[in-house]
């Protein structure tokens, strides 16, 4: 949410460098943390997740990546 607020107020006031950048910045680092706390919970309690890892990108989905697909 915070990264459409950001987008939302750069495209009203027209500069890039606006105050709420520091919203979307400071929720960013903390998603991120926790997800890799996440997926080191899941590798630790289920084999096979790693191999899932492997194939599957953990933030942002890569259609154009057809790794992994029919496996």
């Amino acid at each position: 949410m915070w990264w459409i607020f950001y987008v939302f107020a750069v495209a009203a006031s027209g500069a890039w460098l606006h105050w709420t950048a520091l919203g979307f910045i400071a929720l960013t680092a903390q998603f991120i943390p926790a997800m890799r706390m996440g997926e080191s919970i899941s590798v630790a309690k289920y084999p096979g997740y790693r191999d899932y890892q492997g194939t599957t990108p953990a933030l942002i989905p890569r259609p154009w990546n057809k790794r992994g697909v029919g496996t």
